[in-house]
C-alpha cells in the first residue's frame, strides 16, 4: 500500500477532475488549475507513512493490552468466593461469545474487502475484530475504516459504495441480530 503513493496522487486527481466535470455540469463554477495545483503538493508519501506508523502502533498497543486481559482472565483469585466465581463465568461467557462474534464479523470483512480487490483487507479485517469490542462506536468506525483506502485505490468507483452498504449490513446483521440472540441465550437473558 505504501509504495503505492504516488500512484495515488493520479488516483486523487482523476477524482478531482471527475467532480470538477460534474459539478460544471451542474452550472457551478470551479477552478481546477487552482484546485489541482493545491492537490500536487499535498505530502502523499507522508500522509500513507504516518497512517501506517498509526496503524502499527495502534495493533502493538491492542496486542499489549489483549494478553494483559487474557491473564487476568486467568488467574484463579475468584475460587474460594461463589459470588465472584459466578461473576467470573459470566464474565467468561460474555467475552467468548464476543469474542466469536468479533471474529465471524472480522472474517466476513475481510472476506467483502478481499473480494472487491482493497489493499489491507487482512488488516481491516482484524481492526474490524478488535473495535468490534467497543460497543456501537466499534463498528460504526470499522466500517468506515477502508473507506480512505477504497478511494485512493480504486477513485470514485463502484467499489466503494459496495463495500460500505455491504459492511454496514454485515455489522447490523452481527451485532444487533446474531450477538444479542447469542448473548441472550449464553447469558440466560430474555428480551
Amino acid at each position: 500500500f505504501m509504495a503505492g503513493a504516488t500512484n495515488y496522487a493520479g488516483k486523487i486527481s482523476e477524482s478531482l477532475n471527475w467532480a470538477v466535470a460534474i459539478a460544471q455540469k451542474i452550472g457551478i463554477k470551479i477552478n481546477q488549475n487552482f484546485i489541482s495545483e493545491y492537490i500536487a503538493n499535498i505530502p502523499a508519501m507522508n500522509i500513507v507513512t504516518s497512517m501506517g506508523g498509526w496503524l502499527i502502533s495502534l495493533f502493538t498497543t491492542l496486542s499489549l493490552v489483549t494478553l494483559f486481559v487474557i491473564f487476568i482472565f486467568m488467574g484463579h483469585a475468584a475460587q474460594d468466593n461463589p459470588f465472584l466465581s459466578n461473576i467470573e463465568r459470566q464474565i467468561s461467557k460474555y467475552l467468548m461469545i464476543k469474542f466469536f462474534v468479533s471474529l465471524l464479523a472480522g472474517g466476513l470483512t475481510w472476506i467483502i474487502l478481499a473480494s472487491a480487490g482493497t489493499p489491507l483487507a487482512a488488516t481491516f479485517a482484524f481492526l474490524t475484530f478488535v473495535l468490534n469490542f467497543i460497543p456501537n462506536v466499534g463498528p460504526f468506525i470499522a466500517t468506515l475504516l477502508p473507506a480512505p483506502v477504497l478511494f485512493l485505490t480504486f477513485g470514485p468507483a463502484w467499489q466503494i459504495p459496495y463495500v460500505l452498504i455491504t459492511l454496514t449490513v454485515i455489522h447490523f446483521l452481527v451485532g444487533n441480530i446474531l450477538e444479542t440472540k447469542l448473548l441472550g441465550k449464553g447469558m440466560d437473558l430474555s428480551p
